[in-house]
């Protein structure tokens, strides 16, 4: 006797089966995430420190510049013939003319805020101040004695064309620090006669606030720093902690950064990542450096007071990015692969309760088996490994595939080469110098398939080490996305373009406007805004069904794109019924008049359809920039005002 209700299998049994079908695609599942959320992190940080690289070279570039400005000017100023025939015959006439000659000097250039000639007892004998936008011409009563200043103690142990610079400082006044502080640069130089004899000193008191500042600016990054060869802040993102040597305040980046200060001794330039934070830096030497950073013949000839070399005078320029700030940037550079992990993990859930289902019930094991194997080998990425002189010894199929090139084609050959017929030259560059600096490279790059094609790839080649940080193998891993590029333009296209009618959608629309406004005031211009509403489509709708109104709404979009003549022109589907048109570079009312009666007479061609021809038409309004309003929206608002009235009256001419 057989019962008609058979048992259920143990709920357990049931639960268990699902658990070793899930499991290893969860891990599986929540790797490939982890991977892709690393490599987008990976991706993103070498975007960031490129980025920083690169901007750290024009402030860098600045500094050298100025500095090499000033030492131009001084030398001009030492060889002048005014002060060689001063130092010659040092009598009233004389130095009158070396007076004006420093007070035009100072004038044209307004960077000097003394420029001083001193005898070679160290008297002055010539100085020019510069305030406020004069310079004054110091009357001989009032002229100093310098002879126990340190400048001029250093300068008259050098010999003629060198140059003694002081360190970067706050101006002293009268024994105490001036207010408001005005970073200060002396230069200075020994003035010989025809014979070789020393006659004096020619010193330039440089202002150099604007160069800090103007070298601040440019480091838009991350937070802007220079500090001096001590570490003390010349300028930094907070102020309080500046010129720390003369406000005796005692705070320095080495002490708040002991790591990074540590790293930076040991080389001249370079990327730190400390704590979550990144420093990019790059030492400079103002008195060894051209503006392109090259050193220049004349380092043995120019001292620095305190150091007593050109290259132990120096600065460090750095962009600090910190680690909430470095956060932020990599956040916005990532993508969202949450939705794509739960969506896959609800996938595979099914999938696993599926196979348990069957597993138990239909003893169907070798089809969820295989089933679960296909699930599991889905995606497979190209992979190429070469020896250590960089010959390739193998490939795989998805190699193969994605390439065309077969095992006899690459075998042997060198890597190389063989980028150079995958890659463009300017990608084989980036990769093997990343490989070279930092033992890998990964990122996004466009293969030359055999055939020809292009096949878009995220590709990372690695550099294989042992123990000894020997290179023994080069490994490429190679990623087809092309399937992700093409959804990235899918949803572009949709965010921006009516589904029904492929027109520019409401919100493509209203960014066009705000930019033909923008430009119609930028150059005195017209900008028309034309408001479109199909009549009676209601009716259609019910009357024919949603088929028939998306076709009307399909061919009224056709027949407004092609009476607009201009390849200028948008054509917009607001919504429903409401189509809106951008006229740019208008002439007069009349011109669009002219394109609203060419509107009616498309709308107005018979409809032929599969079972009736009906007729189309609209009430049409327009506003014109700026007579109607002086923004985007207030034109909009204008044209559909305009298109009502005009609904209204035809209303009222069907009563009538």
């Amino acid at each position: 006797m057989f019962s008609s209700n058979a048992e259920s299998p143990p709920l357990r049994e049931y639960f268990k089966v699902f658990a070793l079908a899930f499991l290893p695609i969860f891990l599986v599942v929540s790797l490939a995430v982890a991977y892709l959320d690393y490599r987008d992190h990976q991706l993103g940080l070498d975007k960031i420190r490129s980025a920083e690289l690169s901007q750290i070279v024009p402030p860098a570039q600045l500094l050298n510049r100025d500095i090499d400005s000033v030492l131009s000017d001084l030398m001009i100023l030492a060889h002048a013939d005014e002060l060689a025939r001063y130092v010659a015959q040092p009598d009233r006439q004389a130095r009158q003319r070396v007076e004006r000659l420093f007070a035009l000097f100072s004038r044209e250039k307004r960077i000097y805020d003394q420029i001083r000639y001193l005898d070679d007892t160290g008297m002055e004998r010539v100085r020019i101040n510069f305030h406020g936008g004069t310079a004054t011409v110091t009357p001989p009563e009032e002229l100093q004695d310098k002879s126990a200043r340190y400048y001029f103690t250093e300068v008259r142990r050098l010999n003629a064309g060198t140059v003694f610079v002081s360190p970067l400082d706050l101006n002293v006044e009268h024994g105490a620090l001036e207010v408001p502080h005005k970073p200060m640069l002396r230069f200075a130089t020994p003035v010989f006669g025809a014979h070789g004899e020393r006659h004096g000193v020619v010193v330039l008191n440089y202002l150099a606030g604007n160069m800090l500042e103007r070298a601040r600016s440019q480091l838009a990054g991350g937070a802007g720093m220079l500090l001096d060869g001590d570490g003390y802040w010349l300028f930094g993102p907070e102020p309080g902690k500046e010129w720390g040597r003369d406000l005796n305040h005692g705070a320095t980046f080495a002490a708040e950064h002991p790591r990074a200060w540590a790293a930076m001794q040991a080389e001249p330039a370079g990327q730190l990542l400390i704590d979550d934070a990144l420093f990019t830096y790059r030492m400079i030497i103002p008195l060894a450096e051209s503006g392109t950073g090259d050193l220049k013949g004349r380092n043995d000839m120019v001292f620095h007071a305190l150091n007593g070399g050109a290259r132990a005078y120096h600065w460090y320029l750095i962009s600090y990015l910190s680690p909430q700030h470095l956060t932020e940037l990599l956040a916005v550079q990532s993508h969202d692969y949450l939705s794509i992990y739960l969506f896959s993990l609800l996938l595979f859930m099914m999938l696993a309760a599926s196979y348990a289902y069957v597993r138990v019930h239909q003893r169907l094991a070798e089809r969820n088996i295989r089933l679960a194997a296909m699930v599991m080998d889905v995606t497979r990425d190209g992979v190429v490994i070469a020896d250590q002189e960089k010959r390739i010894i193998s490939i795989n199929h998805a190699y193969s595939a994605l390439t065309g090139r077969t095992h006899m084609d690459v075998i042997g050959k060198d890597l190389r080469a063989v980028h150079g017929e995958l890659y463009d030259d300017e990608h084989c560059t980036e990769i093997w110098r990343g490989v070279e600096e930092n033992e890998i490279w990964q990122g996004e790059a466009w293969l030359r398939h055999k055939d020809g094609e292009f096949v878009p790839l995220v590709t990372m080649l690695g550099m294989a080490v042992d123990g000894q940080r020997r290179c023994r193998n080069f490994v490429e891993i190679m990623s087809d996305i092309s399937a992700l590029k093409s959804k990235e333009q899918n949803l572009q296209r949709l965010a921006y373009h009516d589904a029904l009618t492929g027109l520019p959608n409401r919100y493509l629309f209203e960014d066009r406007l705000a930019m033909a406004v923008a430009a119609a005031t930028r150059d005195n211009g017209r900008v028309a805004v034309v408001y479109v509403d199909l009549n009676d489509f209601k009716p259609i709708n019910d009357q024919y069904g949603h088929d028939t109104g998306d076709r009307v709404l399909r061919e009224a979009g056709r027949r407004l794109r092609q009476a607009c003549l201009r390849s200028t022109d948008t054509v917009a589907r607001l919504g429903g019924d409401e189509f809106a048109i951008i006229l740019q570079d208008i002439d007069s009312p009349r011109m669009v008049e002219e394109l609203i009666h060419r509107l009616h007479l498309a709308l107005r061609e018979p409809l032929a359809l599969a079972t009736v021809e009906l007729t189309i038409s609209a009430s049409i309004g327009y506003g014109l920039y700026p007579e109607a309003g002086t923004d985007a929206e207030t034109v909009l608002q204008a044209a559909d005002r305009a298109m009502y009235r005009e609904k209204m009256r035809a209303r009222e001419n069907r009563v009538h």
